[in-house]
């Protein structure tokens, strides 16, 4: 997330405040399907598995930042 300017505060903040994003989400992905959350800039993809929620990828929606190896 350094390399990408987005601090976990952001990621965390799109679980409570997100809009859905259905073009870059996968609800029938299996065993855990994948939910998009845009929140501003950011916008967090979401693991909704049966014992837990995990963080798949958070991109800056508006900029694609070059960046080496994080």
């Amino acid at each position: 997330m350094e390399c990408r300017f987005i601090t976990a505060e952001e990621v965390e903040r799109t679980l409570v405040d997100g809009k859905v994003d259905a073009r870059h989400s996968t609800p029938n992905a299996r065993p855990c399907p994948k939910i998009a959350l845009n929140m501003g800039r950011v916008r967090a993809v979401w693991a909704d598995c049966a014992d837990s929620t995990r963080l798949v990828t958070a991109i800056d929606a508006e900029t694609n930042h070059p960046c080496g190896p994080c």
